[in-house]
């Protein structure tokens, strides 16, 4: 959940209209989490892994996803009527 609300706000951030800013937000997502990855292994009783940067990854993926699904519809609104609101 928290991935995912970083991937939202870093989607936010740098806007998710081009294959670059995408690796962007995946790249800086996955920094992140591989620095919580590391520092876990100082932290007595928790252990790094793969499997949980991974989930960091897709829930940082998810949260981009769906801000340009929010975002998309923000733009190009669907109802015709919001077309042509206010003029007459």
């Amino acid at each position: 959940m928290e991935y995912g609300i970083l991937g939202y706000l870093l989607a936010r951030a740098v806007g998710t209209g081009s294959a670059c800013r995408w690796s962007l937000i995946l790249l800086l997502g996955g920094a992140v989490g591989a620095c919580d990855e590391i520092r876990q292994s100082m932290v007595p009783g928790r252990n790094p892994s793969w499997t949980d940067w991974g989930a960091d990854l897709l829930g940082n993926g998810m949260g981009a996803a769906v801000f340009a699904a929010l975002d998309l519809k923000r733009v190009h609104p669907r109802h015709p009527a919001s077309e042509g609101e206010g003029r007459k």
